[in-house]
């Protein structure tokens, strides 16, 4: 009587070692993604704080006459999905032909936020 030898047993020992192995891969690829897009998140935010600041004082160039006092500062929206971001235009001083504005952008999303101050001077 001959014996053969089989071999489905080793197989099914190997897949089973193998279920393991594939979950902690999967484990260890979503947690990097995640903080990937979590960084991913700041960075766009910082950005988005950076443009709003740029966007007001490309408006105060635009707009030398508009009317801004130190007790109301002025508020610029953009909006945008998902994102709420502002931009503050505040008067510090005003000396002869020179006034000097903080502009502040503001950026947020429900998780992070970002502010991007700036003082500008603005010649008359």
């Amino acid at each position: 009587m001959k014996r053969t030898n089989r071999q489905k047993g080793f197989i099914l020992l190997l897949v089973i070692a193998l279920i393991p192995l594939l979950g902690m891969a999967s484990v260890v690829l979503t947690s990097n993604s995640r903080q990937i897009l979590t960084n991913t998140r700041r960075a766009a935010l910082k950005t988005h704080a950076r443009f709003a600041c740029e966007s007001g004082i490309t408006w105060l160039e635009k707009n030398p006459k508009a009317t801004i006092s130190s007790d109301q500062p002025r508020l610029l929206e953009i909006n945008q999905e998902n994102k709420t971001i502002t931009c503050t235009i505040e008067l510090i001083s005003q000396a002869g032909d020179r006034s000097t504005f903080t502009v502040t952008g503001h950026a947020e999303d429900r998780r992070f936020s970002y502010r991007h101050p700036q003082k500008f001077v603005l010649k008359h």
